[in-house]
């Protein structure tokens, strides 16, 4: 697929076809990218916390939804209270 590596919502997307494909690594490697070109993507901090948490990297994890918390993204706010009181 070509594709402009500096637009972000390609880039967004390409990590949502990998993570629904469980191809955790590489959907991480997206959404890190996606928040390169964009820091303040609340989307991508929680779609690379979701990566993360099903890499087994809580701490990262609940620094991602930390971030998309700050950022506005309610879910993200959710999922951090849920599981990362003590990290």
């Amino acid at each position: 697929i070509g594709m402009d590596a500096s637009n972000q919502d390609a880039v967004l997307n390409l990590g949502v076809v990998d993570a629904r494909a469980g191809n955790w690594l590489s959907a991480r490697n997206h959404f890190t990218r996606a928040i390169e070109i964009n820091p303040s993507s609340d989307v991508a901090w929680f779609n690379r916390g979701i990566t993360n948490q099903n890499l087994l990297q809580m701490s990262d994890a609940c620094s991602d939804w930390e971030r998309s918390a700050a950022l506005g993204n309610q879910q993200a706010a959710q999922l951090q209270q849920q599981n990362c009181n003590g990290l």
